[in-house]
């Protein structure tokens, strides 16, 4: 760690050091004049240029000007100035960096104020649209620059010369510019347009911002409006439906489970998803890095944010908007920025959200009770299987007569009903913020309670906040502390799938009773008592978070800034399965019951430092930062499985007989350490011609200590044709920009452990001592997962505003990807990390935007804008180092293959040509594309299809109406490949078990073969026979869902909310999300967990 620290501050030594020497050149220098005869405006002009001074005077007094010719060389500024004005009808007076002429006649009006420094020239007031007073606007003179900041009330005093026909520019944070033409008034009055998409004109990237219209990167932004229009309490899925790129891998198995964090990519995947590289700690290596406000965060905290407090998130999509991040830029960057405290007098906002959550089990095709008893009796169930006429009549027959004397007085039982509920959940927030224009403060805090639609299962979180900003003219800090909590519970009730599974000719029966139905040795489980026996599974987390950030101006084109985090985070797991549970039924009594407990403790500072360089001459524009960055994270669990509890017990510890057989109490610990070095420069020349360069050195010890260093870099540039000449001459064309880039970033998702060999101290012990066993072979040449990526993209907006189009297209190329090689035995373990193979994204996505109708000055809209995202992914340069990788794939009966020339979401199976209508019988295709076979070989395995949707995307509706608003989202998926499971588990491939302990789809009765002739899907039911997976199990899915549906209203405006004495503002907003979905295809969504129809109200309120 040592060195690597040395090392960076060694190079942000040398480079500061280079920027001193800038500052330095930048220093007012002695002036040199070599003038004849030259007017005495001109000469003005070059001490105003050499002298880095500001004049003040009347263009009609220098009309009155003798001609100048001097020659100096090297003289400070009051020589120059007497050897110019000698012999001129004009005199002058120097103030500090300004000098004011006036006519030697006489002292111009407009100067009054020169010898009275405390002289009130100019005040005035900075209102909003409503007529409200706007705290910490920016009041400036556009000649000198010089400015002052608004009180609470919105005043503002000047003193400082004013000219006639001056302008004086006024800005502020939300509101469109305005600027004012000085005509001697006293008092002005200024009034600023409301703006939320000003927040776009720029790009957040967690370090610094960029000129979007000069920028090369490739990004979106998001206001917190436009993700409100979305959802009110889920960021994720609102980004989904806003951001063609973002994309969501569905969670077929977990549902709408709110416990379970959903899977994210960015324009697809970088890295081989495995156990072996990561370790307890580790996020997703294919999850885009989570920046909020200026720090790394992750995906839990994201998901608990209280959407009221976002100003804006910005999605960095390319090499040149990530490489300032390195070494975790790969699979792209998200950057959220909550609201800061505003200059206002103290206000008080609340904001409650409700949701209504519906279980969807429009996926679920299975039998009622009459349909399976009829199933099991074609399927032979009920006949003896020695043909003894004695067991036929006194087993089978009788128990055949039960189920259907059950069946004929009614019982059919819907068991998928019992374990689900309407969930209801809801957040409330309540914020304080104002402040004066120098002390600044919001703080609040905010509770949500999320329960899931399967009964028991859900959770609670909460969050308090304090966030204070001190400015000056050159300096301002901003401390943001941050406590929150997490609880949550998983429902008792178990997996769906116990529910699904239970036969509908089971009449239900209380919790106490262990068993539905016993006749003789057969017995069915209640599925309702093991949810009654003080089963628990829950976790928690708690943690706290101080970002202190400092910006100081140095000078007009330099700034300093600063920013320091500190987090500490602690969470854990409690997992109880009762003694009680009927899966211990035939156990030992001193191993029934088990509790699993787990606590992981974490914590993180991160440092950095950064000079800022901005200058603006003419039509040229110039900006350099240097940023220099450690960090450190150390990561530590303590873990534990203890079995065997008395009857009765309710889950303490202290009553545990012992440990799980074969383990003891667990401990891991993690010190994860990174250092960067950063330094970025962009310029452009008239806002029409831009390029920007970035390069990152990082040090990490996530890879091998042959390789702890690594530079990252990116190349861009842009040409902005909307500013052309003849471009503008067009008038229908307000913005036509091309842009492109090139860079490399990396990956460093991955444990530490995959470059250091670790040991782990053995269970047993002898006379020497206990011993230590390899846990990991570490790979110390391990090096750095690199991405190559290209991107090139064009951005146009036609008709004022009308109507917008942005299209990209991009290349990811990761060489050399980490992944897992088997090694001999002889190592003391199975695999090893090694760089092999490459992985290569190419893509393109894009928004179109039109609006048939737009009336902004009216508040009246109406858009409709469609996203569309399509990408392939292909694996190269493996060979056969994953043979034995694959070889384990298909043993497990995996779909997933590492082959060269395909994609990780290719789909392996023998490929079917259908059901053989003389036999009943499958027939298969063999690999060489041409025999047919009726027998099923692994040989013939080949690619049938792709996980992936070849095209997907939004369609989106919204309207405004003055205060009222409208939104329909809809998303499409075309050309998309699934496995059916329940075709496979619940149609074929059911055993004699399978067929008396389950129910099973509708289609395993009406659409097997049954006779010669037959033309059907599925072969005929057999109870001794298995289907090996086959492309017939593999289905084509077209898809087009409701996603989002928003209608709200702003009272603002309306008469009852301005003349009240109380609300200063009120907005009521309406949601449904995932409503409804059409598909081609009919399969179980939700296996463990079902998913959701969503109804939610949202209510906004701020008072006076």
């Amino acid at each position: 760690m040592r060195r690597l620290f040395l090392k960076s501050l060694c190079l942000f030594i040398v480079f500061y050091l280079a920027q001193c020497c800038v500052l330095a050149q930048s220093l007012p220098a002695r002036i040199t004049l070599s003038l004849e005869r030259s007017t005495l405006k001109h000469a003005i002009k070059e001490i105003e240029k050499q002298a880095h001074v500001l004049f003040f005077y009347n263009e009609q007094d220098l009309g009155y000007g003798k001609p100048v010719t001097v020659r100096l060389s090297g003289v400070d500024l009051p020589v120059a100035l007497e050897a110019v004005f000698k012999e001129q009808p004009l005199t002058y007076k120097i103030i500090e960096q300004t000098v004011a002429i006036k006519r030697k006649d006489g002292v111009l009006k407009q100067y009054n104020g020169l010898e009275g420094s405390d002289s009130v020239l100019l005040t005035g007031t900075v209102v909003d649209s409503v007529g409200n007073g706007i705290a910490g606007a920016v009041v400036a003179v556009r000649s000198s620059n010089v400015k002052a900041i608004t009180s609470s009330d919105g005043r503002f005093v000047m003193k400082q010369v004013l000219m006639k026909g001056d302008y004086i520019d006024v800005g502020s944070m939300g509101y469109y510019p305005a600027s004012v033409l000085y005509g001697a008034q006293k008092n002005i009055l200024v009034k600023l347009r409301d703006s939320v998409s000003r927040i776009s004109d720029v790009v957040v990237t967690g370090m610094m911002t960029f000129n979007r219209k000069t920028f090369s990167g490739a990004t979106a932004t998001y206001t917190g409006q436009d993700l409100k229009m979305i959802a009110n309490t889920n960021v994720v899925a609102a980004l989904k439906s806003l951001d063609p790129s973002f994309l969501l891998q569905e969670n077929n198995a977990q549902g709408s489970n709110p416990n379970v964090l959903p899977t994210i990519n960015l324009r697809g995947t970088t890295s081989i998803t495995s156990s072996s590289l990561q370790n307890e700690f580790s996020n997703d290596v294919n999850q885009p890095l989570l920046i909020l406000d200026n720090f790394e965060t992750d995906l839990r905290t994201v998901m608990n944010l209280d959407m009221n407090r976002l100003a804006s998130i910005t999605i960095l999509k390319d090499a040149a908007s990530t490489a300032i991040y390195g070494s975790r830029a790969s699979n792209g960057v998200i950057v959220i920025e909550t609201v800061k405290p505003k200059a206002d007098k103290v206000r008080m906002s609340y904001n409650t959200d409700w949701n209504f959550d519906f279980p969807d089990l429009s996926g679920y095709n299975m039998m009622n009770a009459a349909e399976k008893l009829q199933f099991e009796q074609l399927a032979g169930v009920y006949g003896s299987p020695t043909s003894t006429l004695f067991l036929q009549s006194s087993y089978y027959d009788p128990m055949y007569t039960k189920h259907l004397q059950d069946v004929q007085r009614g019982v059919n039982t819907y068991w998928l009903s019992t374990p689900l509920q309407t969930a209801t959940s809801q957040r409330h927030s309540l914020y304080v913020e104002g402040g004066t224009g120098t002390l600044l403060f919001n703080a609040g805090g905010s509770y949500k309670k999320a329960n899931g639609v399967m009964i028991g299962s859900g959770n609670d979180e909460w969050t308090a906040r304090i966030n204070t900003t001190y400015r000056t003219a050159k300096l301002s800090v901003n401390n943001n502390l941050s406590i929150n909590g997490y609880n949550a519970t998983e429902s008792p009730y178990d997996s769906f799938r116990t529910w699904v599974n239970t036969n509908p000719y089971y009449t239900r029966t209380s919790a106490d009773s262990m068993y539905l139905w016993r006749y003789g040795s057969n017995k069915i489980v209640n599925p309702l008592y093991n949810s009654s026996i003080n089963n628990f599974d829950k976790s928690k987390r708690w943690g706290i978070t101080n970002n202190l950030q400092m910006n100081y101006t140095l000078s007009k084109s330099f700034r300093l800034q600063g920013n320091v985090q500190v987090s500490k985070n602690v969470s854990g797991t409690d997992d109880f399965t009762s003694p009680r549970h009927t899966k211990y039924a035939d156990v030992n009594y001193l191993k029934k019951g088990s509790y699993r407990f787990y606590q992981a403790n974490n914590f993180s500072y991160t440092g950095n430092a950064m000079l800022s360089y901005a200058r603006t001459f003419r039509k040229h524009m110039v900006n350099v930062n240097t940023r220099v960055e450690i960090s450190n994270t150390e990561n530590s669990s303590n873990s534990f499985t203890a079995v065997g509890f008395p009857t009765s017990s309710n889950g303490k510890l202290s009553q545990a007989y012992g440990y799980a057989e074969g383990s003891s109490p667990g401990y891991v610990k993690s010190v994860t350490r990174r250092n960067s070095f950063v330094n970025t420069a962009s310029y452009s020349y008239d806002m029409r011609y831009a390029i920007d360069v970035a390069f990152n050195y990082d040090g990490s010890t996530a890879f091998g200590k042959n390789n702890v260093y690594s530079p990252f870099y990116s190349i861009g540039a842009s040409w902005n044709l909307g500013n052309e000449k003849i471009v503008q001459q067009l008038g229908w064309i307000n913005l036509l920009r091309l842009r492109a880039n090139y860079g490399v970033t990396g990956n460093q998702g991955f444990s530490s452990y995959t470059s250091i060999t670790t040991y782990s101290y053995m269970d047993s012990y002898n006379y020497s001592g206990g011993g230590v066993a390899v846990s990991s072979l570490g790979n110390p040449d391990l090096k750095w997962q690199t991405t190559y990526q290209t991107s090139i993209g064009i951005d146009a907006g036609f008709m004022k505003g009308r109507m917008s189009i942005n299209l990209n297209g991009y290349r990811k190329l990761t060489d050399p990807l980490v992944v897992s090689i088997n090694v001999p035995t002889s190592n003391g373990v199975a695999i090893r990390p090694q760089n092999a193979g490459r992985l290569n994204v190419k893509g393109i996505d894009g928004t179109v935007s039109y609006a048939p109708v737009y009336q902004p000055q009216q508040g009246i809209s109406w858009f409709i804008r469609l996203t569309g995202s399509y990408y392939t992914q292909q694996y190269s340069h493996f060979g056969n180092l994953l043979k034995s990788l694959n070889d384990t794939l298909y043993s497990t009966g995996s779909l997933q293959r590492y082959k060269d020339g395909y994609a990780p979401d290719d789909i392996w199976a023998v490929q079917s040509l259908g059901i053989d209508p003389a036999t009943g019988s499958e027939v298969f295709l063999k690999k060489d594309g041409k025999t047919r076979t009726f027998d099923y070989r692994s040989a013939d395995i080949v690619k049938v299809g792709n996980s992936r949707p070849l095209l997907q995307g939004t369609i989106t509706n919204s309207v405004l109406w003055k205060g009222f608003s409208v939104s329909l989202v809809f998303r499409y998926l075309y050309h998309q490949d699934q496995m059916n499971t329940a075709l496979y588990d619940k149609v074929e491939n059911l055993s004699l078990s399978d067929v008396i302990n389950n129910n099973v789809d509708k289609r395993a009765l009406y659409s097997r073969w049954k006779k010669p002739g037959d033309q059907s899907q599925f072969k005929a039911i057999s109870l001794t026979s298995t289907t090996p997976i086959s492309s017939r199990f593999i289905q084509r899915e077209n898809t087009l869902s409701l996603e989002s549906c928003s209608m709200g209203y702003d009272f603002s405006r309306t008469r009852w909310v301005t003349g009240s004495a109380l609300f200063s503002s009120i907005r009521v907003t309406g949601y449904m999300n995932d409503i409804f979905r059409l598909s081609t295809i009919r399969r179980e969504r939700g296996i463990d967990y079902p998913y959701a129809r969503s109804v939610s109200l949202s209510v906004s309120a701020t008072f006076k």
